[in-house]
């Protein structure tokens, strides 16, 4: 019976340390295979290759990977990432290859499907508290996801439990039953904020306001006040 699980193909790693950054500069990514009874393995792999992966399946989805110069094919789940804290490019993968007959623990991004009366009535809002979950299973019978449907939720206090999951079959929940994953909250009220009362300018300027300009000088305070004074003056001359 042919394989359905994505093939990924690498080749083992001849750079390491600071050589590994000019592995990234031609698109390839680090990354170490390591597992149960087998010897950890360096090997490098095509980002683009590792970005068609993540949009086709999740991951926690089972792969098989193919490194160059090997017959068959290694069953692994990605384990663990690292990533630039900035961009988020990838900076090294580690693999972990499993038995197809032994259960892993893993852990399991959680979906919120459908659409809360409560929430689409503008009573609550949906307060999510778990976004993903420890489950165990066999590799390949580990889910990409799990969904949680909040349909039921139409009134404020309602929730849904671990407990409340549809699993599917051969998974096992590793956490306690009673946790809650979302709830209907009432929604909080904006607070009012303070009136500050405006500052009255008075309409006739005072002397302040008004002694603004380039100060007046001695010939124009000098300057005679009315007609009779610039007589009395023109006859004195």
């Amino acid at each position: 019976m042919t394989s359905k699980r994505l093939i990924l193909n690498a080749k083992k790693r001849q750079a390491f340390g600071k050589k590994n950054k000019a592995l990234r500069r031609s698109g390839l990514v680090p990354a170490t295979v390591y597992g149960h009874k087998i010897e950890p393995l360096s090997i490098e792999l095509s980002l683009s290759d590792l970005e068609k992966i993540y949009q086709k399946k999740g991951e926690t989805e089972l792969l098989d990977l193919q490194v160059e110069g090997e017959k068959e094919t290694r069953p692994v789940l990605i384990h663990q990432e690292q990533k630039y804290p900035v961009s988020g490019k990838l900076l090294h993968l580690e693999f972990l290859q499993v038995s197809l007959t032994e259960k892993v623990k893993a852990e399991v991004p959680l979906v919120f499907t459908g659409v809360s009366q409560a929430v689409k009535d503008g009573k609550g809002n949906l307060l999510e508290i778990l976004h993903e979950i420890e489950i165990e299973a066999l590799p390949q019978d580990l889910p990409a996801h799990l969904e949680v449907e909040i349909s039921s939720l139409s009134e404020i206090g309602q929730a849904i439990k671990v407990s409340d999951l549809v699993l599917p079959k051969g998974v096992i929940v590793k956490v306690d039953p009673s946790e809650f994953i979302c709830k209907i909250v009432e929604q909080q009220k904006e607070e009012e904020k303070p009136v500050v009362a405006e500052t009255v300018v008075p309409e006739t300027p005072t002397e302040a306001t008004v002694s603004t300009g380039a100060a007046a000088s001695p010939e124009a305070t000098d300057a005679p006040k009315d007609k009779k004074e610039k007589k009395d003056l023109k006859e004195k001359k």
